[in-house]
């Protein structure tokens, strides 16, 4: 059985058994006309009607008794352009674990607590833009995770993830293709959420060799330690938001990197948001000169679970829009999106 329907196997299979194990079935289409261009010396340009970010998922839980609870969630992305190169569905999050008054400690592939406590708060934007300032909003997951979240304490909460996918290098004996002799990666969050309040911090290590917990890490695989602080704060119909992040590599000819991002929207009316985003990527050894990227956005809400929207992105971060140039790029779509 291929991968795609295997896919759907599993998702006809849990979806069936929501009466028995309290399963929820949901997902979003999202679909945009892009038109990117190059900013290098080739210039390169593009239209295409391609998939934004849709996905199609099932969760659920089983009541144990005594206050504990089972819990579980496979989410897949859907390619909804109809693209054929490879399968139709691609791994976004799958994972099981328990859930009481301790809070949760869950096992798969799971939301980085770097992402939850830090970047989601620059993450606004609905077609395919990432945040190029953000070391970790393009990586918002991580596999191989044994992650636990604490409890709500009066609007405080904390998560810390390890991760061990006993693929590494082995650091004692380096010429020798074996498991590692200790964990991959160790990541960690704290935040406070309180009405239209939101901050957070978070901490990431990976020793040498391991599992690449961000994605700029993951071409060198070196050793670092990654710090990070962010937040949004929401009054009326006005939305702020920040992130700063910084990974101190602990090779010299690496460096460092920080990035930094502001977001604003406002509701002009009850179905239309605008929205403006500013951020830079400062590598002080691999790239010398600072990298901006700015955008701005709208969207309508025909419903409550369907809008329409329209982005444009200007970025000088390298290889930006896909393979064109290596200085960045401009990214327009008009987009489509229903939630259910």
């Amino acid at each position: 059985m291929n991968k795609s329907m295997l896919a759907l196997a599993v998702l006809g299979a849990l979806a069936a058994t929501a009466a028995q194990a309290e399963t929820t079935l949901y997902g979003s289409a999202r679909a945009g006309v892009e038109y990117t261009q190059g900013k290098g010396d080739s210039d390169l340009s593009s239209w295409d009607v391609a998939n934004q970010a849709s996905r199609l998922g099932v969760k659920g839980s089983e009541d144990l008794g005594g206050g504990l609870s089972a819990i579980y969630q496979y989410e897949f992305g859907v390619k909804i352009d109809g693209s054929s190169d490879g399968s139709p569905f691609s791994q976004r999050l799958s994972f099981v674990g328990l859930k009481g008054g301790f809070g949760s400690v869950t096992i798969g592939r799971q939301y980085r607590p770097a992402y939850l406590y830090v970047s989601q708060y620059t993450d606004i934007f609905n077609g395919n833009i990432t945040n190029p300032y953000s070391l970790t909003s393009e990586n918002q997951r991580v596999s191989d995770a044994l992650a636990y979240v604490t409890p709500d304490f009066s609007g405080f909460s904390a998560a810390a993830a390890v991760i061990m996918n006993g693929n590494g290098q082995n650091n004692k004996y380096p010429s020798v293709n074996s498991n590692r002799e200790d964990l991959d990666a160790f990541e960690m969050g704290l935040g406070y959420s309180n009405g239209g309040l939101n901050i957070g911090l978070s901490y990431s290590y990976q020793p040498d060799g391991g599992a690449a917990v961000a994605s700029v890490d993951n071409v060198f695989g070196a050793k670092f330690n990654h710090y990070g602080i962010g937040g949004s704060y929401t009054i009326g119909g006005f939305t702020g938001g920040f992130s700063y992040e910084y990974t101190d590599f602990d090779k010299s000819e690496l460096g460092n990197i920080q990035g930094y991002g502001v977001v604003l929207g406002y509701d002009v009316t009850a179905n239309d948001t605008v929205r403006a985003t500013w951020g830079r990527f400062d590598w002080d050894k691999v790239y010398n000169d600072n990298m901006d990227t700015w955008g701005v956005g709208f969207e309508h809400r025909l419903s409550k679970r369907t809008m329409a929207y329209v982005e444009y992105v200007d970025s000088d971060q390298p290889y930006y829009v896909g393979s064109f140039d290596d200085e960045g790029g401009k990214y327009f779509t008009v987009g489509m999106r229903h939630d259910f």
